[in-house]
């Protein structure tokens, strides 16, 4: 990885880094000024898990995959990331994508604790079960995620403020707003939370950030459970990365490149040859037009120690 491909992995990490480091904030900025809706802490029991305890129209989109969470999101994204903990906690037992690091990912993994601490206040109710982190221009971001239980159990301002008549868009005394549903949404000012939702209720010729990366996201696998998206690299214009686990243990990674560089592209050729050799069970490189595909299939750690570029 060349030193620029590596400050802006740094300059990603810090900046998140940045992100998670006030997310308490939000959560403590919730004085006693504001509103806390029907917060029975102490009888979990009775707490209905089909709905959330706010009024107005709920979001309600297809939240299973990258694809679908880009579809929801403002065309001027840099990066993404989709990670489906339930899944991985189905098949796995454990978060493995908190195993990942920026060499393969070019992004640094938001963490499902981190997501639940955003929501759960003073409980521990919360658990995230799908989470999508988007860079998006001018140093902003998007944040959707799902959770069981569907209720609301942080604070926030007694006004609470009505976009087109229907959804509710809950303002914390930060600034933050959220409007929940499947997916909720997270968004560090209402004018992003209110695009976001123009978006959402729009007409589906709208540009979204779906149309930026649907080059790739043609070629790639919307079941994976950890999914990434970025046009933040040197090595290509844009890249994918998708990562599942298989029935039988082993990891298959697909990575995606538009327009990758000439050294990237023949290093990966070269990789290629001896994969089988090295242990993969799986080593398919594939190219159409100015696209390079790679699906590997190994161990975990090989699958995730192999190169994604000439370094």
């Amino acid at each position: 990885m060349d030193q620029k491909t590596g400050a802006k992995i740094m300059a990603g990490f810090l900046a998140l880094i940045m992100l998670l480091s006030i997310f308490p904030y939000f959560l403590n900025g919730d004085s006693s000024n504001s509103q806390q809706q029907n917060n029975q802490f102490d009888d979990y029991d009775n707490i209905q898990n089909d709905n959330f305890n706010v009024g107005g129209q709920l979001i309600d989109h297809n939240f299973n995959s990258i694809s679908d969470a880009l579809k929801m999101s403002p065309p001027d994204i840099d990066s993404a990331q989709y990670i489906d903990v339930e899944y991985m906690n189905l098949t796995k037992g454990e978060l493995w994508n908190e195993y990942l690091t920026p060499n393969i990912t070019t992004v640094v993994p938001i963490r499902k604790s981190e997501v639940d601490g955003l929501y759960r206040s003073q409980t521990q109710f919360i658990s995230t079960r799908q989470m999508y982190f988007a860079d998006l221009a001018d140093d902003n971001f998007l944040l959707l995620s799902t959770m069981t239980p569907k209720r609301v159990f942080f604070n926030y301002n007694t006004g609470i403020t009505s976009y087109d008549g229907r959804h509710k868009v809950l303002i914390r005394e930060t600034g933050a707003s959220n409007v929940m549903g499947e997916p909720t949404l997270f968004a560090p000012s209402r004018n992003l939370a209110e695009s976001i939702l123009s978006i959402i209720g729009g007409p589906s010729s709208q540009p979204t950030a779906y149309d930026t990366f649907s080059p790739l996201l043609n070629f790639s696998e919307d079941y994976s459970e950890f999914q990434v998206v970025s046009s933040q690299v040197d090595f290509a214009d844009k890249y994918y990365l998708g990562i599942y686990l298989n029935q039988d243990g082993n990891f298959t990674r697909t990575t995606i490149y538009q327009n990758a560089s000439t050294e990237t592209s023949s290093h990966i050729q070269q990789l290629a040859k001896t994969g089988l050799k090295r242990g993969f069970s799986q080593y398919n490189v594939t190219t159409e037009g100015d696209i390079l595909k790679v699906v590997i299939t190994g161990q975990f750690q090989d699958v995730i120690d192999e190169d994604i570029e000439n370094s």
